[in-house]
């Protein structure tokens, strides 16, 4: 018969795996120093470049490139896919990453999103938001096709020190089949807040909203974690995580599933 402690750890495991459907990180700590492209997590084609005391605390770390990079590389492509249909209401996606700040204190489209196309390095397919100057923006192709719609999160004119480090941090909530809030949240690496806030895309007119082709899983059946460091003003970039959790409504109920079970164990 099933020991309590068994049962125990159990639930602990079934409440970890739907927790967190899917999850990755990297410290880019392991890679040679060189190009990001198409090693066992990432396809990113001409960049960026893993390159040795550029990261944190003078760690490995990621300059900056043109090209976004998506982890899809290897086993990736299947173990990091998330499909936007078989998300329940209140599900969210999480990424984060750290940036570097550049000389004059401040950032240049450095972003965090999901792409629905695993191996483009391109801008416009991806969905997330952004640090840009000294504010934090959405970023998406929108329904007419117009790429890289930017909308302010959180009160903007961030006062952002140069050449330090900030963890950035986004959240895509699903609000509905098309709707997204989009979350950002920016601290210093000790965990300071320096501004976060959130945008509804349902507050835009609908031809102004997300590309339906992030949300139906027709192109490439998916979505893929994905970042650009970019290139134009100076600032690495170092530990990527990523991962999907459920609304908490759906915790709960494990939860409860899980105290029955012991109850009835118990009787």
């Amino acid at each position: 018969m099933m020991s309590t402690l068994k049962i125990l750890v159990s639930v602990v495991l079934v409440v970890g795996v739907v927790g967190v459907v899917n999850a990755a990180t990297d410290s880019f700590d392991t890679y040679a120093d060189g190009a990001l492209a198409d090693n066992a997590y990432w396809y990113s084609a001409n960049g960026p470049v893993v390159q040795s005391g550029i990261g944190v605390g003078g760690s490995k770390g990621v300059a900056g490139a043109n090209d976004i990079a998506t982890m899809s590389g290897g086993d990736m492509l299947t173990a990091n896919k998330v499909k936007w249909t078989e998300l329940e209401v209140g599900d969210y996606i999480k990424l984060s990453m750290d940036f570097q700040a550049s000389d004059v204190g401040t950032f240049d489209d450095d972003r965090l999103g999901m792409m629905y196309d695993y191996d483009s390095v391109t801008s416009d397919k991806i969905f997330g938001a952004q640090l840009d100057g000294n504010r934090m923006q959405t970023y998406f192709d929108r329904v007419n096709s117009i790429s890289g719609a930017q909308y302010q999160v959180g009160a903007g004119n961030l006062n952002i020190t140069p050449d330090e480090w900030y963890s950035f941090t986004v959240t895509l909530t699903k609000m509905g089949d098309f709707r997204v809030l989009i979350g950002a949240t920016l601290t210093t690496l000790g965990g300071t807040l320096v501004d976060s806030g959130s945008f509804d895309t349902d507050s835009l007119e609908e031809s102004l909203r997300p590309n339906l082709k992030y949300f139906t899983d027709l192109e490439n059946d998916g979505l893929w974690p994905a970042f650009k460091n970019y290139h134009v003003v100076s600032g690495a970039a170092d530990n990527f995580s990523f991962t999907v959790v459920p609304e908490p409504m759906t915790l709960g109920l494990l939860g409860l599933g899980g105290l029955a079970l012991l109850r009835r164990r118990r009787a």
